[in-house]
Order: structure tokens, then C-alpha cells, then sequence
């Protein structure tokens, strides 16, 4: 066996990240799950961090002729996502780049897919790291409405028709359903994701479309994560990566 044969075995373990940055959650995989590439699409991998979600779309799509750019406007991830490339053997299908999502610098309509992990939380609510890597990662700009900056972004760059794909908290659904309206993708695929099976649901993964046309948006069956402390042969199938996160409660890789 080869290193990168080695390294993709044991993916995302093994993964370089910050050491007190932010660290990809189990969110990140089940995102990159969830895409659906089609034959010779490039994917833009939209605040890529570590790269983990643009990996784990090649690795779980071989032969489909995916390539990925990653961008992200922290220069210690891009050299990370670089380096976690090289590791895999991906530094051919993957491509980091330096780029804030704000810039006019942004490609324009060149991408069949994006991805994306936009911030999560309102710096209104509750209490949040100092940490600035983990503060810009999973709260909304204090100065700026983050999630558009990400859908803004996604317009840009995507085809006409093009998709997109992302995780997002479930308790704000109607917050990043009025944000893709607002950049004309429009919401045609989604799966709630829930801890236990007589838990609320904790995320949401969503797929839209530029320009789609309006109505038939289709649920798919919701995702149970653990049954006690095990992960479900439903989760497991749905996203083998998670395996590397086998007891319930370890969800920082």
C-alpha cells in the first residue's frame, strides 16, 4: 500500500488542522456526502478550511473526473488544504487558492457545483470563542451578513443551473431559505440530520439551484446519526467517513 493509498484509508484522520484554529466537525462529512456530482464537473469548495469537504467529494466519487477549487481567505488553510492534497494524492483533482469571498477577483459562472459550511451562529446569541480562526468559522461577521456573503459568492461563480450544497443549523431553515431565494438558487433537495431518533434534528443539508425553476423541492428520509452510543448502519452507509467517529459525543475531528 502506498502512503496516499494509506492516507485515503484513513481518511479524515490524519488530516492537518490548526492547532487552535477551527476544527472540521462531523458536519463537514456528512456535507460532502451529500453532493451529487456529475461526470467532469468543477466543484468550488466556497471557505474550504482544511479542504475536508472537497476531499471527501473525490474520494467518494472515483472515475467521475471531479476537480475542486478550494478557496478561503486564511492563508493557513490554504497551505493546509495544499499539504492534506498532496497527502491523499489529490494534488491534481484539487487546486486551494487564496481568495476572499467579497472580492471582484471571484470567478464568474465557471462552476457546475459549489459547496459550502457557512457560519452557523448570530454573534447575538450566546457566547462565542476568541479565538479568531474559530470565531470567523462559525459566527457571522460582526460587520456583515456572512451567510449572503457565502450565497453571494455561490451566484457568482456558479452556471446557469449549476448546483450548490450545504450544511447549516436546522433551527435557522427559514434564514438560508430567504438568503437562496434572494441569489435566485433555489432549494430542490434536503435532509435533516438528527442525533438520536426521538431527537429535534440538529442540521440541515440543502441543495439548490441558480435560476431554478419554482416548486419541487423533494425531503428526503431524515438521517439518524447514533442508536445510543453507536453509530447507525443508516449514517454509516449514508457517510462511510464517519466511521474515523465511532462514539457518540466525539464529533471535533
Amino acid at each position: 500500500m502506498t502512503e496516499w493509498e494509506y492516507a485515503r484509508a484513513r481518511f479524515p484522520r490524519g488530516l492537518l488542522q490548526p492547532q487552535d484554529g477551527f476544527r472540521f466537525s462531523a458536519d463537514a462529512l456528512l456535507l460532502s456526502a451529500f453532493v451529487r456530482p456529475g461526470q467532469n464537473s468543477n466543484l468550488i469548495d466556497l471557505g474550504c478550511g482544511c479542504g475536508v469537504v472537497g476531499m471527501g467529494v473525490l474520494l467518494k466519487n472515483p472515475g467521475k473526473a471531479v476537480h475542486v477549487r478550494a478557496v478561503d481567505k486564511d492563508a493557513q488553510m490554504v497551505e493546509l488544504c495544499g499539504k492534506n492534497a498532496a497527502k491523499l494524492g489529490l494534488e491534481n483533482e484539487l487546486y486551494p487558492d487564496r481568495l476572499d469571498l467579497g472580492e471582484k477577483a471571484l470567478p464568474n459562472e465557471t462552476f457546475d457545483l459549489a459547496v459550502a459550511n457557512p457560519p452557523y451562529h448570530s454573534r447575538q446569541s450566546g457566547r462565542f470563542p476568541q479565538k479568531k480562526g474559530m470565531l470567523t468559522a462559525a459566527f457571522d461577521d460582526a460587520d456583515k451578513d456572512s451567510l449572503s456573503v457565502f450565497l453571494s459568492a455561490a451566484k457568482k461563480t456558479l452556471k446557469n443551473r449549476g448546483n450548490i450544497c450545504l450544511v447549516y443549523r436546522s433551527e435557522r431553515l427559514q434564514d438560508i431559505l430567504i438568503r437562496m431565494e434572494e441569489n435566485r438558487l433555489r432549494a430542490k433537495r434536503m435532509r435533516f440530520v438528527h442525533g438520536q431518533k426521538e431527537q429535534e434534528s440538529r442540521v440541515v443539508l440543502i441543495e439548490g439551484v441558480k435560476n431554478g425553476a419554482p416548486g419541487g423541492c423533494r425531503l428526503e428520509p431524515p438521517l439518524i446519526l447514533y442508536e445510543g452510543s453507536r453509530l447507525t448502519r443508516q449514517a454509516l452507509e449514508f457517510c462511510p467517513f464517519l466511521a474515523c467517529n465511532a462514539e457518540r459525543g466525539r464529533e471535533k475531528m
